[in-house]
C-alpha cells in the first residue's frame, strides 16, 4: 500500500453533526454508504471516504486518507470459517474502519483521527459491530480473532503472549480430542467423564469445557474476555469445524480434479481488468 499524503486533511464541518456510534460519509453526513470497488481477487478499492464517531474519543475516525492507494480485503477471514463469520455483513463497515487503523509502521498512517494502537483500534472495531447491530456472540467472536492476532504481532512480551495463546489452544483442544475419545469408549483417560452413561459424559464434558477455559482466562491479564471467549469456541465448535474441515477438503479436492477438464477457465485478474504485463499474453 503506498503512504498517504502528510498531514491529516481538515475535516468537513458536517462531520460535527455526527453523534457517538454513527457512521458517516464525511461531507454528507449519515447515514454511510459504502462504495467499492474490486481491483484484484481479494483486493477493494474504496470509491469514498468512510467515517465512524467512536464513544471513547471526541474527534471520530475516517478511512481513508487517499482512497486512491488504499485497499482493503474486507473482512479477513479464512475460507474455512466464513460460514461463522462471512467476509461481508452487517458489520463491514466496522471492518473497514478497522482495517484502516491498522497499519504497518512503513506505510504511515492510513486514517484520520486521533492516534490509537492496536489494542485500542480492535476495540473500537467491536463497538463499531455493536452499532451496527451485529450478533452479540459474532461480534465477540471477531473481537477475539483480531485481539489474538494483536498479541501474537505485538513486540512486547512477545514471548509471554505466544506461550499464551499456544498454550491455550494446546489444552482445550487436547482435552477435547480426550474427551470425545473417552465418549467413544476408546480411551477413558478423563478423570470427570470416566465410564459413565453417555449422557453424564455428555453433560460432564460440556460443564468442564465451560470451567476449563474460565482458568486459562486468568493467563490473558486483562485481555481475559477474549482468552475466555477463544477456550468456548475451540471447546464447543472443534468437532463442526473438523466436519466443516473434511467437507470443505472434499469440495477442494473434487474442484481440483475438475478443473482439468476445464481448459477454459476464466481468468480473475483479466475480467477484473488488472493483467499484469507477464500476464498480458497468458491463455
Amino acid at each position: 500500500m503506498a503512504n498517504p499524503p502528510t498531514g491529516d486533511p481538515e475535516l468537513p464541518k458536517s462531520r460535527r453533526r455526527t453523534q457517538s456510534g454513527e457512521f458517516f460519509r464525511p461531507g454528507a453526513g449519515p447515514p454511510a454508504k459504502i462504495q467499492l470497488e474490486q481491483t484484484g481477487p481479494a483486493n477493494f478499492k474504496m470509491l469514498c471516504q468512510l467515517g465512524y464517531q467512536d464513544s471513547h474519543f471526541s474527534e471520530p475516525f475516517v478511512v481513508a486518507p487517499d482512497i486512491e492507494t488504499f485497499r482493503t480485503d474486507l473482512t479477513s477471514v479464512p475460507s474455512l470459517f466464513q460460514w461463522l463469520v462471512p467476509s461481508i455483513g452487517v458489520h463491514l463497515s466496522a471492518a473497514l474502519i478497522h482495517d484502516g487503523l491498522i497499519y504497518a509502521p512503513n506505510e504511515g498512517k492510513t486514517y484520520i483521527g486521533p492516534d490509537v494502537s492496536r489494542e485500542q483500534a480492535d476495540r473500537v472495531f467491536r463497538d463499531g459491530m455493536r452499532d451496527l447491530g451485529t450478533p452479540l456472540i459474532r461480534r465477540w467472536v471477531i473481537w477475539t480473532a483480531v485481539t489474538v492476532a494483536t498479541v501474537l504481532s505485538s513486540p512486547k512480551h512477545k514471548v509471554r503472549w505466544r506461550a499464551t495463546v499456544f498454550l491455550t489452544i494446546g489444552i482445550v483442544i487436547a482435552l477435547g480430542v480426550m474427551a470425545t475419545l473417552n465418549l467413544f469408549n476408546v480411551w477413558h483417560g478423563v478423570p470427570w467423564m470416566g465410564r459413565r452413561s453417555a449422557i453424564a459424559q455428555i453433560g460432564l464434558g460440556a460443564l468442564f469445557a465451560l470451567i476449563i477455559p474460565i482458568v486459562l482466562s486468568n493467563l490473558w491479564g486483562h485481555l481475559r474476555r477474549a482468552g475466555l471467549i477463544l477456550g468456548w469456541a475451540l471447546a464447543f465448535l472443534i468437532h463442526v469445524t473438523i466436519a466443516v474441515a473434511i467437507v470443505f477438503g472434499i469440495y477442494l479436492l473434487l474442484e481440483s480434479v475438475a478443473s482439468l477438464f476445464d481448459h477454459r477457465g476464466p481468468s480473475i485478474k483479466r475480467n477484473l481488468g488488472v493483467v499484469d504485463k507477464e500476464d498480458a499474453y497468458a491463455p
